[in-house]
C-alpha cells in the first residue's frame, strides 16, 4: 500500500516466505496472527491489519489454541 500498489485479491500472493514467523493463523477476511522479522517494531502500527507476536509468543498460541478456536479483538 505505501507504493500506491492495490492490495493482493489472493492471500497467497500477500506471503513472502520467512516473514511471517513460523505460522500465520487465518482468523478471516485475510488477516492473520503471525511472527515477524522485526521484532523491534512489535506494538508499532506497522501493518495493514494482522496481529504480529513474538516467535516465543506465536509459539505458545499454536500450542494453547486448538484449529477452531473463537478470536475476538477488542
Amino acid at each position: 500500500m505505501e507504493e500506491g500498489e492495490p492490495l493482493p485479491e489472493r492471500d497467497g500472493d500477500r506471503m513472502e516466505y520467512g516473514v511471517l514467523g513460523s505460522f500465520a493463523l487465518g482468523i478471516g477476511d485475510g488477516y492473520y496472527i503471525h511472527g515477524t522479522l522485526y521484532t523491534r517494531l512489535l506494538g508499532q502500527n506497522v501493518t495493514h491489519g494482522c496481529i504480529r507476536l513474538s516467535e516465543p509468543d506465536l509459539n505458545k498460541l499454536v500450542d494453547l489454541a486448538p484449529l477452531g478456536t473463537p478470536v475476538f479483538i477488542f
